[in-house]
């Protein structure tokens, strides 16, 4: 038997090619080319988690200590400005109450004068048969 081609595919060597030293047919004369797999680059790809790790570890103290204060610092730069916000918006909301409570008032008070004014019998049709126009 004569063999034309062969596909090898090894993902523990990292070769790319292979030819045979010989054409005994043992395995011992094939020769191993250097080269990257892509099995083996497939199996021993690294994760973004584990990139992220290995940089981090990677690291000086100091490196580390400046990262976790400007995380920080964001952080609290987030939550100053919130409050800062929710403080003006409740400040105008109570700008806003009181403009609307000043009006309520003033619709109270017209309501009342308007009240009194009926019971005083300001607006009462009077001596309607003398020829009086309204």
């Amino acid at each position: 038997m004569t063999v034309k081609s062969l596909k090898v595919i090894d993902a523990h060597t990292n070769s790319s090619w292979y030819s045979y030293g010989d054409h005994s047919g043992h395995y011992e004369s094939i020769k191993i080319e250097e080269g990257e797999s892509n099995a083996y680059k497939e199996m021993h790809k690294k994760s973004s988690y584990e990139k992220a790790e290995k940089q981090w570890e990677g690291l000086s103290t100091g490196a580390k200590i400046g990262i976790a204060g400007g995380v920080v610092g964001f952080v609290a730069l987030c939550f100053i400005g919130f409050l800062f916000y929710c403080f003006r918006q409740r400040r105008a909301g109570k700008a806003e109450a009181a403009a609307a409570d000043k009006e309520w008032n003033g619709h109270q008070a017209e309501l009342a004068e308007y009240s009194s004014r009926m019971k005083r019998g300001d607006f009462a049709l009077r001596n309607m048969g003398h020829g009086e126009k309204f």
